[in-house]
């Protein structure tokens, strides 16, 4: 059985901030698509993804993070992807795939 994911959202500034929890896999990827659709159709926020607490990522959702990258920078606006783990960081760097980090602390 897969983990569930939580999602909470905050805006600061010019951010809005997805905090998310859990594993983001094709079981939850629904979840995870609308809320970042919301966010792009909104066309005012670059978006901030913190994932210290996500412990795992397939490449569905892989997916879904670039293609919402694509749609910000159509709106010039930037995906961030803030406190991945090692682990996750190194799938993404295999697959040739990178994100920015923001601090907005």
């Amino acid at each position: 059985m897969a983990l569930e994911m939580k999602i909470d959202t905050k805006t600061k500034g010019e951010y809005a901030i997805l905090y998310i929890e859990g594993e983001l896999n094709l079981y939850n990827i629904s979840e995870l698509k609308e809320a970042l659709n919301d966010i792009i159709q909104n066309k005012e926020s670059h978006l901030v993804l913190e994932m210290k607490k996500v412990s795992y990522i397939d490449s569905n959702a892989i997916g879904i993070l670039h293609n919402a990258r694509t749609k910000l920078h159509t709106l010039n606006k930037e995906l961030y992807i803030n406190n991945l783990s090692p682990e996750l960081l190194e799938i993404l760097q295999i697959m040739g795939i990178a994100f920015p980090v923001i601090q907005l602390d």
